[in-house]
Order: structure tokens, then C-alpha cells, then sequence
């Protein structure tokens, strides 16, 4: 009876995408460790020392085609949000792991660059999950969570 009742809930879930975040490799245009005009590979991307972002498993973010790196050997630094990796791989001036929308005017001023990888890596989805409910003030604050998330992760 109990596996029936965890079905049931878990049909009474609905799971919304807010956003699909492009990542990427990045690096201070300085930076000595990286060969900007060279095309890496996921095997040679396992040997760049970087700073990682991981979920909340502590899996790397970084995925080919589904496939994750569960960790980095060569990681210098492991953390759990873009806008860390992008300061700490700055500061330390080696290859990080962040998204587009937070590297952007440092890209668009030439203070880092994104490192060519093929294949490139598999976006983030981020995602709410909320319960169906019949209760009008849960379902107005649940959508209004949702509403702000998509304009939080709009990359306009």
C-alpha cells in the first residue's frame, strides 16, 4: 500500500522548466595553462586544472552527450554556483566552469574567454517542482515563484 501512496504523490507533482543555462569552460584571457587557438576534448578537459561547479550530489556540472564527469582530478577548486567559479577562476587565474549570462561583460571587454571543447557541454536545466494543489493561495504563490524564476534566468 505504502509504494501505491508514493506513486500517487508523486503523480500529484508538477514539475516546471524555468530556464535552460548554457555552460561552458572559461578563462582569464591571460591565463598561460590554456591553448586558445586548440580545440579540446572531453579526455584532454579531464587534465585542465579549473575550478569545478558541482550539483547538490557533488557531481560536475560538466556533461557530453548525458555523459558526466562525476569528478575532476585535475579540479583546483570544487563550488556549487557560476557567479564562485567565475570569481575564484578570475582571481586565481586559471580555467573555470561558469555560464554565459555571467561571463558576459567580461567576455564582451576581453578580460576572459571561453575555451573551445567538442563536443560543446550540455546546457542546465533549472526546474521547479511544486505539488498540484487545490489551494488558490499555494497555486498563486507557486506560480508566481515560477514567473520570477523565468525572468531571473532570462538571458535578454
Amino acid at each position: 500500500m505504502e509504494a501505491v501512496e508514493k506513486i500517487k504523490k508523486t503523480h500529484d507533482m508538477l514539475l516546471k522548466n524555468i530556464s535552460i543555462v548554457n555552460i561552458g569552460i572559461f578563462s582569464p584571457s591571460n591565463c598561460s595553462i590554456v591553448d586558445f587557438n586548440k580545440i579540446y576534448t572531453p579526455i584532454e578537459i579531464r587534465k585542465i586544472p579549473l575550478i569545478d561547479v558541482v550539483d547538490g550530489n557533488t557531481c560536475s556540472l560538466i556533461k557530453f552527450s548525458g555523459e558526466a564527469f562525476d569528478k575532476l582530478p585535475n579540479a583546483l577548486g570544487i563550488v556549487d554556483a557560476f557567479h564562485t567559479a567565475f570569481e575564484e577562476g578570475m582571481t586565481r587565474g586559471c580555467p573555470f566552469v561558469s555560464s554565459e549570462c555571467v561571463v558576459r561583460d567580461a567576455v564582451s571587454k576581453n578580460l576572459c574567454t571561453e575555451v573551445k571543447i567538442s563536443p560543446s557541454l550540455d546546457p542546465v536545466y533549472i526546474d521547479v517542482i511544486f505539488s498540484k494543489s487545490e489551494n488558490r493561495i499555494f497555486m498563486e504563490t507557486a506560480r508566481s515563484i515560477h514567473e520570477y524564476g523565468k525572468i531571473l534566468f532570462s538571458h535578454k
